[in-house]
């Protein structure tokens, strides 16, 4: 079952387990968001791209939150032209 933060709340004694890599290679700090009672679902795509690089010796970092920084520079850069 995929959910939410908020629809994990008051629910512990039914979770066996919750599993997590991917969000937390996208935003480290997911837990202490989720603690702070910011429930907004974790940023992650779940497309698995995070692998490749380390796969390939380059570490694990969130590929797609690269190329929206790529983009979003990109953007900017044109905006200015």
């Amino acid at each position: 079952m995929v959910c939410t933060a908020s629809e994990l709340e008051g629910k512990h004694e039914q979770i066996n387990y919750i599993a997590m890599s991917r969000p937390l290679i996208r935003e480290p700090d997911l837990v202490s968001r989720w603690k702070s009672r910011d429930r907004r679902r974790a940023e992650c795509k779940s497309d698995n791209l995070c692998f490749g690089p380390g796969l390939e010796g380059g570490g694990i970092y969130c590929v797609s939150r690269e190329h929206e920084k790529t983009n979003k520079r990109l953007n900017v850069q044109r905006e200015k032209q």
